[in-house]
C-alpha cells in the first residue's frame, strides 16, 4: 500500500535538487520580498489619506487573483501553463500534504512549501518593473508605489499564510487566531474529494466567501 510516509520519501529522493538549501530559499524569497516591501515604502513622499486606498485596491484585488489562480491553472490541465502547473500543484503538492498530514517534517519540505526562488525573482526583475512603467504613464509617484507596494506585500503575506498553513497543529504561532483559522481552512482545501472545488484563498477568505467555495 501506497503511504503517505512513501510519497514524500519519493518526492524527497526524486524532485529536490541535491545542492538545495532551504535558507538559502527562504533567503531569496523573502529577501527579495521584503527588500522591494521597504523600497516602496521609501519612495513614498506626501502621501494623501485616498492615495493609501491603493492598498485596500490592492489587497482585494491580490485576494481575488490568488483565488483564480489557484482555482484554475493550478486545479484545471487546460489552463495557463497546463499540464505543468497541474502537476506541480494539485498533484504533488497535494499528495505531499494530505489533509490528515499538512504539516512539513523537514527544513528540506520548504522546497515544496514556498514559491520556486525563480518565480519571485521573476515578479522583483520582470514583473515588477513592467507594472512600474505601465502605471507610470497613467498614474502619479505616489499612486504608483502604493500599487507596488500592495502587489509585494501581498506576495510576502501569501508566503508567510501559506508557511503557516503547513505548520504542525501544536505550534506557537497557531495560536493566533487568524493563522489557525487559514491553518484550518488550508488544511480542508488538502482534502482530495474537496481540493478541486473548495477554499482556494490563501491570506484571508473574502473570494471563497463571494464566489461560493467556502467549505467549513
Amino acid at each position: 500500500m501506497i503511504t503517505n510516509d512513501n510519497v514524500r520519501k519519493k518526492f524527497r529522493d526524486n524532485e529536490i535538487p541535491k545542492l538545495y538549501h532551504p535558507l538559502v530559499h527562504i533567503f531569496i524569497n523573502f529577501g527579495i520580498l521584503i527588500a522591494l516591501t521597504i523600497f516602496f515604502i521609501l519612495k513614498l513622499e506626501n502621501v494623501v489619506w485616498y492615495e493609501w486606498l491603493w492598498l485596500l485596491v490592492l489587497f482585494l484585488f491580490g485576494n481575488i487573483a490568488v483565488f483564480l489562480i489557484h482555482k484554475y491553472p493550478l486545479h484545471k490541465k487546460g489552463f495557463f501553463l497546463g499540464a505543468y502547473s497541474f502537476k506541480k500543484h494539485a498533484i504533488q503538492h497535494h499528495s505531499f500534504f494530505q489533509k490528515d498530514k499538512p504539516e512539513f517534517d523537514y527544513w528540506k519540505d520548504f522546497y515544496i512549501v514556498f514559491f520556486p526562488p525563480e518565480v519571485v525573482i521573476g515578479f522583483g526583475l520582470v514583473f515588477i518593473p513592467a507594472l512600474y512603467f505601465i502605471l507610470s504613464l497613467l498614474l502619479g509617484p505616489n499612486s504608483v508605489y502604493m500599487i507596488l507596494l500592495g502587489a509585494t506585500s501581498y506576495f510576502l503575506l501569501y508566503e508567510f499564510v501559506h508557511f503557516s498553513s503547513h505548520l504542525p497543529e501544536n505550534h506557537w504561532a497557531l495560536k493566533i487566531p487568524h493563522l489557525k483559522s487559514m491553518w484550518e481552512h488550508h488544511r480542508t482545501h488538502h482534502d482530495p474529494k474537496l481540493m478541486g472545488d473548495y477554499n482556494f484563498n490563501i491570506v484571508y477568505k473574502l473570494s471563497d466567501r463571494l464566489f461560493g467555495t467556502y467549505y467549513k
